[in-house]
């Protein structure tokens, strides 16, 4: 088996009482109290209510023949057509992205309305850095993001507040989400909040890695690599949906042919591996190289981002 960023990989039915790290990719998390590897929940909390999902009980990827996706009428995105390093709230009612490495944020009514631009996220200034790929929990009250100082490595940070009518508080680095000597990219909660999916910039290239915890309270465990995602070539910009069920992210893997294609796989419950790696089925996709994706939590948007802009794309039925 291959090794991972903190240890081998143990066999995930030998795992009940080991000491940690645990796969916490296969539904493993630690508890800190004791060190001890336990089973995590067999499902992932429900999602938060909201008016912006497309669909109120998601979108189904099971049937890579059942499903494509084709671009939005070009007035869904509003104010953000045009950003970096885009991902959902858990209510897909408003984006994070950066510009100029600055984040911001913008918001909608529900998954019919533009977006309007927010502005950038107030108290996460800071000279002389860069910001992006920031995420937020599902109640709103800590935000993930990865921060870049000249000379230094980009690490994971969180903030947190109050309540979700406050200013961000100072940030700190998050250990198990940031490996020394490498620069810790393209990173994003899932919509529970429970799991951080991100794609460190190691030698060789760029694979799949997720840190768990049992609860949002809880600091996260050390990442582990999820090995059936990574491979030869960079994988990277990793988002999954909701029910954690599907994962969708960019590959260059050659046996995909060697181009930066939108890809996905999906899996039956939260806990177990992933599937194979499929391209996303869509015309649009198939024209060019895409260097940037993010999923909606329910599964029926994906944004990608092509000539330096951002375009909405919806599921269709076959």
């Amino acid at each position: 088996m291959a090794a991972s960023a903190s240890g081998c990989v143990v066999p995930g039915d030998t795992l009940e009482g080991k000491e940690c790290p645990c796969a916490e990719g296969s539904g493993w998390v630690c508890n800190r109290l004791t060190n001890l590897c336990e089973a995590g929940p067999a499902a992932a909390p429900p999602p938060v209510p909201t008016t912006c999902w497309v669909r109120a009980e998601g979108c189904d990827w099971s049937d890579p023949t059942a499903f494509t996706f084709e671009p939005d009428d070009g007035s869904g995105l509003g104010d953000v057509s045009r950003a970096d390093n885009v991902g959902f709230s858990p209510d897909a009612c408003t984006l994070y992205y950066d510009a100029s490495r600055e984040l911001r944020h913008a918001r909608r009514a529900s998954a019919d309305a533009p977006f309007e631009d927010q502005g950038a996220l107030p108290g996460l200034e800071q000279a002389g850095t860069e910001q992006t790929s920031a995420s937020i929990t599902p109640d709103g009250l800590q935000l993930f993001f990865a921060r870049g100082r000249a000379g230094e490595w980009v690490e994971v940070e969180r903030a947190t507040r109050a309540d979700v009518e406050s200013a961000w508080g100072p940030s700190t680095r998050v250990d198990g989400l940031s490996f020394s000597g490498v620069d810790n990219w393209d990173g994003l909660l899932a919509p529970h909040g429970l799991r951080y999916y991100w794609s460190p910039a190691r030698p060789g290239g760029q694979d799949v890695f997720v840190a768990s915890r049992a609860a949002l309270e809880d600091d996260f465990d050390v990442g582990v690599r999820v090995d059936e995602l990574s491979g030869p070539g960079n994988q990277a910009e990793v988002a999954v949906t909701a029910d954690d069920r599907v994962v969708t992210f960019v590959s260059n893997a050659p046996e995909l042919g060697g181009e930066h294609a939108v890809v996905y796989a999906t899996r039956e419950r939260w806990g177990e591996p992933f599937g194979p790696i499929r391209a996303v089925p869509g015309e649009l996709l198939a024209e060019a190289t895409e260097f940037e994706t993010t999923v909606s939590p329910d599964g029926c948007e994906l944004l990608i981002q092509r000539d330096g802009r951002v375009l909405r794309l919806l599921y269709t039925s076959r």
